[in-house]
């Protein structure tokens, strides 16, 4: 393991500055247990679920603290409009695959859509519950707008991903990595992620650059870890899948080859830090620099720090707050 105590911050390797960014994470949640009431209660009371045994259900996926894995220090206020509009994207998410009839996107977009399963049977507008907690939230005028474009983005990538699924095709490497970026969620996360922190100092080229590769980062572990429920539903947007249709791979293989990938992509993302950032202060190579504020005067590293919490939140969460993806 790195010591960050002695080590030269002159000579810091891609492999030790992605150590570095896992160790800045800040692990601790206290407001874990106030989301999951707030999130439940709003769930509850708008009529989206219904019962206490469907809430219960909701519960256990662990939604209501994934913004709080993705943005570890943002403002409680802020989270809370998050954590419900992540809850909301979910069950939309969720119920376009249990419906697979090629039409779930383009009714959302258009007329309110019938609720099924273990959401409530009202009708509900959805897209009218993602404009209220969007404009009812303190972000400015600008910003919001910003935020329901990517929405939009979101719902129009999920029609399209979801015309491919109904005629049983396997998308081209272009196609998938073109709807996936914007179908998985990623970008409603990154726009987020620059209203919450706008003191972002990172030239728009370098963070163009930066967005790519965490995206995929963050898409392939999941495709990794969500790969056996999204078999069961003929999920074919998932690239150990696609690895083995299109190059005849066998699941160990395919796998193997992501995970390869993966570790590949955050040496990328290390190498440009490391070519394009100022030195990174000895002051801050202590495990809770991030947390303790010691990086707010470094803003590009504070930035960096932010950016990767998108990666460790969602690692975090999936492997230690949800079942979605040990259902088996």
């Amino acid at each position: 393991m790195l010591n960050f105590e002695r080590k030269s911050h002159h000579l810091i390797h891609e492999h030790e500055l992605v150590e570095i960014l896992e160790r800045w994470y800040p692990t601790e949640m206290a407001c874990k247990e106030v989301l999951r009431i707030q999130v439940l209660s709003w769930l509850k009371n708008s009529g989206i679920i219904n019962g206490e045994e469907n809430l219960k259900v909701f519960e256990k996926t662990g939604i209501h603290c994934f913004a709080a894995r993705l943005f570890p220090l943002a403002e409680p206020s802020d989270l809370d409009v998050i954590s419900k509009l992540f809850a909301l994207l979910f069950i939309m998410d969720d119920m376009a695959d249990q419906l697979n009839d090629g039409d779930f996107w383009k009714t959302v977009q258009t007329t309110p859509s019938k609720i099924a399963g273990n959401i409530s049977d009202q009708r509900l507008d959805f897209m009218d519950s993602i404009l209220d907690l969007i404009f009812t939230s303190k972000w400015g005028m600008g910003d919001c707008l910003r935020l329901l474009y990517t929405v939009i983005r979101f719902v129009g990538k999920g029609e399209e991903e979801q015309q491919i699924r109904k005629k049983r095709q396997t998308p081209s490497l272009k196609k998938y990595w073109s709807i996936k970026t914007e179908s998985s969620g990623f970008q409603i996360a990154w726009t987020l992620l620059h209203i919450l922190f706008p003191q972002n100092k990172i030239n728009a080229q370098l963070l163009s650059r930066l967005n790519r590769l965490i995206a995929k980062i963050i898409i392939l572990e999941n495709d990794i870890m969500s790969f056996h429920k999204e078999s069961l539903i003929g999920d074919v947007f998932n690239m150990v899948h696609l690895r083995m249709e299109r190059f005849g791979e066998s699941k160990i293989c395919a796998t193997n080859f992501v995970k390869n990938f993966i570790e590949d992509l955050k040496g990328q993302f290390a190498q440009i830090c490391l070519q394009h950032l100022p030195t990174l202060p000895l002051e801050c190579f202590s495990s809770d620099a991030f947390e303790k504020g010691l990086l707010i005067k470094h803003q590009e590293w504070h930035s960096l720090a932010s950016m990767w919490c998108l990666v460790k939140g969602s690692h975090i969460w999936a492997t230690m707050d949800t079942n979605r993806y040990n259902q088996k």
